[in-house]
């Protein structure tokens, strides 16, 4: 009787073993009750596998989310999601089986502002050009002359042919965007009313610029004033 007595208690610690084993070596616990929906932040979408690796939208680095999901998206770093599932597995990061996920807030792009900074030139006086300087007096249409001197180069605006007095055309600001040169440049016009020269007139101005500024460096922006 004893030894049939052992013999059970032989038996019930090793079930008892088995089941602690069994119990010990358990996948991860799946969380599998109603929809919920997860708020995060797209770290790494991989096409090939249709996983996306999430980040709590606190703490946007640390990928904390690997979802699966079956259609195919169109996902950048950093776009917000709101992912609707029904199965998450208790493991670090959280494994995901996501039944619909939509952006709600695309990535921002970086800034791709460039500063604008003036660049030094001087209003030429066209009583007083300067020796050599040769300009069209009479020029009919509307555009410029670039001359280059030993010293420094001159830009040459032409407002055209008109046929009256009262137009006027002047060079306003010359700024330095990245590698170019904007030539703001602005054309006036008589008002109705204005007492004006009954005749043709060719309007036009002059500015000398640093010599470093190459004709191929400008761009001339004309507007009303």
């Amino acid at each position: 009787m004893k030894k049939l007595i052992n013999i059970f208690m032989v038996i019930a610690i090793i079930l008892f073993g088995v089941g602690c084993s069994s119990s010990n070596n358990s996948e991860d616990p799946i969380i599998q009750d109603q929809d919920f929906t997860l708020n995060l932040i797209v770290v790494n979408y991989d096409e090939d596998s249709k996983t996306i690796e999430a980040a709590e939208t606190d703490n946007p680095e640390e990928v904390s989310y690997v979802i699966s999901f079956e259609d195919q998206l169109q996902l950048n770093s950093g776009d917000q999601i709101a992912v609707v599932a029904d199965v998450i597995m208790e493991s670090y990061p959280a494994q995901v089986n996501a039944k619909s996920v939509a952006v709600t807030s695309p990535a921002q792009e970086p800034s791709t502002c460039i500063e604008a900074k003036p660049a030094s030139f001087e209003l030429v006086d066209r009583m007083n050009l300067p020796e050599g300087l040769k300009v069209d007096e009479n020029h009919k249409e509307s555009g410029y002359d670039f001359i280059e001197k030993d010293d420094a180069n001159f830009l040459i605006l032409y407002m055209g042919e008109r046929n009256t007095g009262g137009y006027g055309i002047r060079v306003t600001d010359i700024l330095k965007v990245a590698d170019e040169y904007l030539v703001l440049v602005e054309e006036k016009s008589p008002a109705p009313g204005d007492i004006v020269t009954m005749a043709f007139t060719y309007p036009y101005t002059v500015v000398k610029l640093d010599k470093e500024i190459t004709e191929d460096m400008i761009k001339i922006e004309r507007s009303q004033y």
